[in-house]
């Protein structure tokens, strides 16, 4: 209507039809101008719209009066009759589209298009509240340059509204024209001192009907300077008013701590609690002050508004005073808020952010512990010791059978006799050399025919097999072994089978010439000082002396009987496979030895059990193994209730320890389990808290420095293997030696040794009984926090959600997107609001539930690569891992997965001016449902969109089709954060609504394509490491360097990649250091990787020239 009035009839016409038109090129697709609009909302406008008959309007005439207002005429004629030699006017109106339709007139009407050349200028706002209309029809970035033209000369004309009064440097203009009547005196003032050029006019449009009306401005001039000093005299009231001290007593102290909050300090505690908030791109953490006059007289009352990351009870906080001035109104609401974050629990009682000051912490500064590298630790527990000690006490001994088998010859049965019952020890292998290995089974037995009467007669025999290959390492005096080993035989013929078996006798009397080979004993020899070998045959004839076998020979002296030997092994220890020897000496390739019957003796022990006494070092190991094992288990452990001991002696065994085994992945599995159980726990113990408090207490908890003080505070560090066992200095134990006192030793061990093998006894507690016994394990080493069930946990979280109010409609198609429908919508709603939205609902912004959904697809993506039947190695494990939970991934998936929506479009005829409908359909992503309030995100969403289209099929192919994994492309996408946090969060929400259903989770993945992309890694079929650290591998021993900057006269990175003191690459053209960086390093691994080809051709090249 006012523009109406202002210009007349052709104004509207040619308003409506603009703004129209621009409503149709924006409806599709992610406009900014329209992207808090639902999708019904833009499809019901529309089709309105479609139904409105609006045509662009003819430019108006001289001879159309009745197309333009009577003051649009007047003003048009005025203007014609100016000197436009040396012309610069200044045309003021009220309104933003009366400025864009006066000069769409000035620049169409016959009278004016051709003498002025006119420009526009209007106020921009940076407040984030301030939204953009489909009736904005200028461009703030198109006048820019519009004050430059004016004085060049380039426009002689500028249509502004009342933003160019004052603040803005404007050339001086000989002609300013108020198209409406100033609204205040200062106005125009202001407006008159514009027109500064010599004989320069200020012109007022005012109603003919009131001719008093220049009279009127007249006077005011006149009163302005009264004005201005009633103006002042007003400011230093207020600032008077704002200086009073208001007292009212109102404070809170903490009697604990003596801390003290009143409302001298009130805002100031509230502006550093909320700078504590976690910050966010495109958020703003400070408070929001509302003054509202109070219904008391001239008394004020304020309300603050914190931001969305907390919890909605916490938002907003009313003073309960009223106030004569701002000052005072403020400092309430933000008392009554602090106080309420106290009661919340959110300021401790030192009135400070709770993680701020906490005694678990060294330094305030930091959430996470300092740890040393290394610390002193209790030395290896030798669990002999406590065997000893049984033997004091026991009352009746415990038997266990082992069985060796293997290698096609009949197993054979040994006793094992403990004071009490044996530990349960996994099959395992004992390697005899390259070929040859055993299977050893150790087996408790239920009953025994041996008591503690034999205890005498077994430690004889005992004593007879390890002497038997120990003889210059056994006491020969003593026979106090703490655990026995006897052949099976029954106890009254002990006596007999220790005297058959004791000595040796020459091998002349024994070798009649059918001499079973298997039952005889080993060999030595008499001429070299005893020493030892197995006997593999017997042969008459002598053999020349070096035979094409290999064989060595050492001549008789005539005598026709030889034997044909090998040597006993030197190593003890057959727990590790035995590296075959590249020897070219032709005498040693079979490893025979000839030698003369005479000269030798066998002994009356059977070989076998010789050979038994030999694995007796390695048994005895893999048994303290177990017994270390099982005594932490019945000691700091007792709480878990292990099923079994394996998994407990991989947690326990450091790499440096060479086991079969060690605790790495175990360690990879416990680390997730400790962070995902850790996420829910903090969740649901602390409801209020928000995602900043939760992710450093997380951060504390999980650290290697907690972990590790954890790990000595229980008393684990005596129970972790870090010694290797090689055998070579292994001698019997004894009793008496084990009871005697010892001084207790310490060992130096690193810090974070001991972190990992507390999360590999999580990981194992976990395989072994699930959450359960993986919850009462972190009992044991983090007692500070209550381990509750998860499902208990999970309840607790479903129950605290917040209801909804309304439910958006879009967000069911949200739904059909993800493949999941929720129970609860209010998740669903929280899980796509950024911490920019600011309307007032219930709903919380999604960074608890990115927090809580972080370490779900961390779990769900190690559990599956943990238990591939591949067991792959620590290292790999953790490159699949960042690279499936890397955000750069998760932000392309996010825009790459979509569904289509059908639509009815309207159309109109042109012809038959009759209306149709048509359908089409359109793609919807996640990432256009979230809900936000600011449009600098709409433009980022837009501008990574646009780079989204030009990389789509570049990293599609090598998702699905290439080798490696696309570092680089990913790098150049530039995602921002928020949009893998919307996958994350809404695997969060997925995760609280079916109460910790997995596979709704993992269902959820599968669909947006993670887990697809997971199961082809682990096919093997994709290159994983970083550009970076291939650099690094590549560079061997070298350094390397990455240099880079900005070039000239361009907002792009360059970076230099230098091996040692080479410059190996340069690239240019870089969107972020970051970027530059990730697509140096790969064009120096593809470089470095040629460079090492070509030296490898040359090499074999030189090779074939030597050998021609």
């Amino acid at each position: 209507m006012r523009l109406f009035e202002e210009l007349g009839p052709w104004s509207v016409e040619q308003y409506l039809f603009s703004c129209i038109e621009k409503f149709k090129s924006h409806v599709h697709g992610n406009s900014n101008l329209l992207h808090t609009w639902d999708d019904e909302e833009k499809t019901y406008l529309r089709d309105i719209l479609e139904r409105v008959a609006v045509t662009p309007p003819s430019a108006p005439t001289s001879s159309e009066s009745s197309q333009l207002s009577e003051k649009a005429l007047r003003f048009i004629d005025y203007l014609t009759q100016q000197d436009l030699s040396d012309f610069a006017g200044l045309v003021f109106v009220e309104e933003r589209a009366t400025v864009s339709m006066l000069s769409r007139l000035l620049a169409i009407h016959p009278q004016t298009k051709d003498r002025f050349m006119v420009s526009t200028f209007v106020g921009t706002s940076n407040n984030s509240k301030r939204k953009v209309s489909i009736g904005e029809l200028l461009h703030v970035r198109d006048q820019s340059e519009t004050l430059d033209h004016l004085r060049s000369g380039h426009r002689n004309l500028v249509i502004a509204t009342s933003v160019l009064e004052e603040g803005i440097d404007v050339s001086a203009c000989n002609i300013v024209i108020c198209f409406n009547k100033p609204a205040t005196l200062k106005s125009f003032i202001q407006r008159r001192g514009r027109a500064r050029k010599e004989s320069s006019k200020l012109v007022l449009m005012v109603d003919s009907d009131d001719p008093s009306t220049i009279d009127k401005w007249r006077d005011l001039e006149d009163a302005m300077k009264n004005a201005y000093q009633d103006e002042l005299r007003q400011l230093e009231m207020n600032r008077k008013q704002e200086e009073i001290v208001e007292e009212r007593g109102k404070y809170l102290r903490v009697n604990s701590t003596g801390a003290l909050l009143t409302l001298d300090n009130a805002v100031e505690h509230l502006f550093h609690f909320c700078a504590t908030l976690p910050a966010s791109s495109y958020t703003n953490l400070a408070p929001e002050f509302i003054i509202s006059d109070s219904a008391e007289c001239d008394t004020l009352s304020a309300k603050v508004i914190l931001p969305n990351s907390l919890d909605p009870t916490l938002r907003e906080h009313q003073g309960t005073g009223n106030w004569k001035s701002e000052r005072y109104a403020k400092r309430d609401a933000a008392f009554e808020a602090y106080v309420a974050l106290h009661t919340a629990g959110l300021v401790n009682d030192h009135l400070l952010p709770i993680l701020e000051r906490d005694s678990e912490v060294v330094d305030g500064s930091t959430a996470v512990e300092k740890r040393a590298a290394l610390v002193e630790a209790a030395e290896q527990l030798n669990p002999w010791r406590s065997v000893a000690q049984s033997w004091e006490e026991a009352s009746e001994i415990q038997t266990a059978c082992i069985d060796i088998s293997g290698y096609g010859e009949p197993s054979l049965e040994i006793v094992m006799i403990l004071p009490r019952q044996c530990p349960p020890i996994a099959d395992f292998i004992l390697h005899w050399d390259h070929e040859k290995a055993f299977t050893v089974s150790i087996r408790e037995e239920s009953s025994s025919t041996y008591d503690l009467s034999h205890v005498v007669q077994t430690s004889k025999l005992s004593a007879l097999l390890l002497q038997s290959v120990f003889s210059s390492r056994v006491n020969p005096d003593r026979c106090d072994f703490p655990a026995l080993f006897v052949p099976r035989i029954e106890a009254p013929n002990f006596e007999e089978w220790l005297s058959l078996s004791t000595g040796a006798q020459p091998a002349n009397d024994v070798c009649p010439p059918h001499l079973d080979i298997g039952q005889q004993g080993l060999v030595r020899d008499r001429e070299a000082q005893g020493r030892i070998y197995i006997l593999k045959g017997l042969t008459h004839d002598v053999p020349d002396a070096y035979q094409e076998d290999g064989s060595m020979i050492v001549p008789g002296a005539g005598d026709l009987l030889y034997l044909k030997l090998v040597n006993l092994p030197k190593r003890k220890d057959f727990l590790h496979s035995v590296q075959v020897a590249n020897q070219t000496n032709a005498v040693s390739r079979s490893g025979f030895v000839y030698l003369p019957a005479s000269r030798c003796t066998i002994d009356r022990l059977p070989f076998r059990y010789s050979r038994f006494a030999l694995f007796i070092p390695s048994i005895m190991h893999r048994l303290e193994l177990s017994m270390v094992a099982e005594q932490l288990c019945n000691t700091v452990l007792l709480p878990v209730v292990f099923k079994g001991l394996d998994l407990v002696v991989t947690a326990l065994s450091a790499s440096s320890a060479r086991e079969g085994t060690d605790y790495q992945r175990l360690e990879f599995l416990g680390d997730s389990v400790l962070k995902h159980f850790t996420s829910i726990t903090l969740m649901s113990e602390h409801p209020k808290w928000h995602e900043g408090y939760l992710s450093a207490k997380k951060d504390r908890l999980v650290a290697n420095g907690r972990l590790s003080r954890a790990a000595i505070e229980v008393g684990l560090d005596q129970y972790i293997l870090t010694k290797p066992f090689t055998g070579q200095k292994w001698r019997p134990s004894y009793v008496s030696e084990l009871l005697k006192p010892t001084i207790k030793s310490k060992r130096q061990m690193s810090t974070k040794v001991l972190a990992d093998v507390v999360e590999a006894l999580v990981g194992a507690a976990y395989l072994d009984g699930g959450s359960k016994r993986a919850l009462a394990c972190l009992q044991v080493f983090l007692p500070e926090i209550p381990w509750l069930p998860l499902d208990q946990r999970l309840v607790t979280l479903y129950e605290a959600v917040n209801p909804l109010e309304t439910f958006p409609p879009r967000f069911k198609e949200l739904e059909r997107l993800g493949g999941y429908r929720f129970k609860s919508k209010t998740l669903l709603v929280e899980a796509m609001t950024h911490p920019s939205y600011n309307a007032s609902d219930t709903a919380m912004s999604y960074q608890r539930l990115e927090f809580l959904g972080d370490s779900v697809l961390d779990s769900i993506v190690v559990a599956r690569v943990f238990g591939n039947e591949k067991k792959f190695r620590h290292f790999h494990m953790h490159t699949m891992r960042t690279a499936l939970v890397n955000a750069g991934f998760l932000a392309f998936l996010c825009m790459e997965h979509s569904i289509t929506e059908l639509r009815a479009e309207v159309f109109e005829d042109k012809v038959t001016h009759t209306f149709h409908t048509e359908q089409s359909t359109i793609a919807l992503h996640i990432w256009q449902f979230m809900r936000h309030s600011l449009p600098e995100i709409a433009h980022a969403q837009q501008a990574c969109v646009e780079r989204f289209h030009e990389l789509r099929n570049s990293i599609n192919n090598a998702l699905w089709c290439g080798g490696h994994y696309p570092w680089a492309l990913l790098a150049r996408l530039e995602a921002p954060k928020f949009f893998s946090d919307l996958m994350e969060s809404l695997v969060g929400a997925i995760y609280i609504d079916s109460h910790g259903c997995v596979a709704s989770c993992e269902a959820f993945l599968d669909t947006l394509g993670v887990l697809p992309y997971l199961r082809r890694i682990v096919g093997g079929q994709v290159k994983l490491l970083h550009p970076k650290e291939e650099v690094g591998q590549l560079a061997d021993t070298e350094g390397v360097r990455y240099v880079h900057g900005l070039e000239e006269g361009r907002r792009a990175y360059w970076c230099q990649v230098f091996v040692g003191e080479r410059e190996v690459v340069r690239v240019g053209d870089g969107t972020s250091r970051f970027e530059v960086e990730t697509r140096a390093a790969q064009e120096a691994v593809e470089k470095l990787l040629a460079e090492k080809r070509e030296l490898n051709v040359a090499g074999d090249a030189v090779h074939e020239d030597m050998m021609e």
